[in-house]
């Protein structure tokens, strides 16, 4: 999906304009979805959050017809069956789901148990106990048990 995105934007706005989908084709066009170059599941979560945004609507007004001639017509394919599958739309909303969740305990962990974890990762501040909340942990999963 993503990489049919990246390369047929233009004629998929294109096509929605022709047909008065015009707010479709904004948000379209205002979406950048991160490269996969340096996959993390924060990644996948960014991506995932993107194409939330607009996969229904595009779902529903999608017409591969436009796209015939298109050189990876095997990727077309693909991308027709998926937008037309109520069954990749539910795996679509688990995987939503389960990046959210991975994104935040990587961030969570990732973080150090004497700064801000709520801060963006901008704000905070380098520490050498970044990475280190094992001992947190035990102590949230004794309280718990």
């Amino acid at each position: 999906m993503v990489s049919f995105l990246r390369e047929d934007a233009e004629r998929i706005c294109s096509d929605f304009r022709k047909r008065g989908l015009y707010a479709l084709a904004g948000l379209l066009e205002k979406t950048s979805l991160p490269s996969f170059a340096h996959w993390r599941w924060s990644t996948l979560d960014s991506v995932c959050k993107c194409l939330a945004g607009f996969v229904t609507s595009w779902s529903a007004s999608f017409d591969p017809s436009v796209f015939k001639g298109r050189r990876d017509s095997k990727e077309l394919q693909w991308v027709t069956e998926g937008l037309r599958s109520s069954e990749w739309h539910a795996q679509f909303k688990v995987v939503c789901w389960l990046c959210d969740k991975l994104a935040r305990m990587l961030e969570r962990v990732g973080g150090c148990p004497c700064h801000d974890s709520d801060a963006p990762a901008y704000v905070r501040a380098p520490c050498v106990m970044k990475g280190r909340r094992l001992p947190e942990a035990f102590a949230y999963a004794m309280s718990a048990a």
